[in-house]
């Protein structure tokens, strides 16, 4: 089980220090029993695939945890998931997991402090090499007949360096996740200050003033037929356009949302075109939500006829856009049909909603776009550190 080593990202002063070392020799393995006591609860653990942490489950009785042999936790630990290790469920415990069980499906390891750094090994577990190491050590086939063998995972090679080169990756990997993690919360925190405010800007306890600092006149009630224009072009050659699909997801190209191609295994003849700027949403729902997309593609394209094409008679379909956001759970009502529901366009024009004035409208769809494109741009720098992180535990792991 000999790793491969290739040239890492490395500190200059640590060089020459890399040493082959198996599991055995920087792990100890931790086990303290639990003597469960009747009339107390316990709080058992979960481990994520793929790195994503640990997850405490509800507190079970004495009576739930049965027959079992459970062990304490502590702090600063490396723990596995024997069933999905292979998955890199493995983690690291902290202040957090300090008077939580955890069955012997979840074997413990303090690290030996003179030859490993606890952080550093749980990155380099998380590494395709360190996968690659874990699945050596899970023999068996798929899912639950692929378990850690604790001789397998004992005997593992690993190439480490200095402690201290091990510390300064550890925690320079680390100041990337803290970065990772300030920028989801940002992300997260945007999301919900556009909700809070299309909220309120849909009931109309927020109103934009004209540029005389007038109110603008109160919003009107309006069937969908008042205000929208279908879009009635179908293609007549193959492969007329490139074929979309409007997804939860926004509108994209067919190919794309299908990673095997599906597009190419019927004629498209008789599609609805859907030029640059126009709405969509698919007609059929399992769950009777619908989702409407304007085509920012900067292209005409074309679409199953599951999906009506049309516009705002105003021109206004970015607000269209955030209308329907906002009245989500409408449009489910208008749709007939059991187990797959169906909105048709004739529907949809019946139904009745609140309306303001054009002025007003392009005010609101301005506001809320500017917040889109911070969404937006702090989703981007997420993307971008995730794959410098990606980059760094390419280079600086052998």
């Amino acid at each position: 089980m000999m790793e491969i080593i290739s040239p890492p990202l490395r500190f200059p002063q640590y060089m020459d220090s890399y040493n082959s070392y198996q599991t055995v020799e920087f792990f100890d393995r931790h086990k303290q029993p639990v003597a469960l006591a009747n009339g107390q609860t316990y709080t058992e653990i979960g481990i994520r695939s793929w790195g994503k942490g640990i997850f405490h489950k509800s507190a079970k009785s004495v009576e739930d945890i049965g027959e079992k042999k459970v062990f304490w936790l502590d702090k600063n630990l490396f723990i596995l998931n024997i069933v999905f290790a292979w998955e890199q469920a493995v983690a690291q415990t902290t202040e957090a997991e300090i008077g939580k069980i955890a069955s012997h499906r979840f074997p413990m390891f303090r690290v030996k402090e003179s030859r490993a750094v606890l952080s550093y090994l749980l990155y380099k577990f998380l590494t395709p090499r360190g996968k690659y190491l874990l699945e050596l050590a899970s023999p068996g086939g798929a899912g639950r007949n692929k378990t850690l063998g604790q001789k397998e995972f004992d005997r593992l090679k690993l190439f480490l360096p200095h402690v201290s080169e091990q510390q300064k990756i550890a925690d320079f990997l680390t100041a990337v996740d803290s970065k990772i993690n300030q920028l989801t919360e940002k992300h997260r925190l945007l999301k919900e200050y556009k909700k809070g405010v299309m909220q309120q800007l849909f009931s109309q306890k927020i109103r934009f003033k004209d540029d005389d600092g007038n109110v603008f006149l109160d919003w009107e009630e309006k069937p969908l037929s008042k205000v929208l224009t279908e879009y009635r072009s179908k293609t007549t050659l193959e492969n007329e356009h490139d074929v979309l699909t409007s997804s939860r997801n926004g509108l994209m190209m067919q190919s794309d949302y299908y990673s095997e191609g599906r597009i190419t295994e019927r004629s498209n003849v008789g599609f609805h075109v859907i030029p640059h700027g126009y709405l969509t949403y698919r007609s059929r729902s399992d769950d009777r939500m619908f989702f409407f997309n304007l085509n920012e593609l900067g292209k005409t394209g074309i679409i199953s006829h599951y999906y009506p094409v049309f516009s705002m008679n105003n021109g206004q379909n970015h607000f269209f856009v955030e209308l329907t956001r906002y009245h989500s759970k409408i449009f489910g009502k208008y749709a007939v049909g059991t187990s797959q529901v169906v909105l048709s366009y004739n529907a949809f024009c019946a139904i009745i909603l609140k309306f303001p004035c054009t002025q007003e409208q392009q005010k609101i769809a301005q506001f809320l776009q500017s917040i889109d494109k911070k969404v937006d741009a702090v989703a981007l720098q997420i993307e971008q550190t995730k794959l410098f992180k990606k980059g760094l535990l390419q280079q600086m792991f052998v």
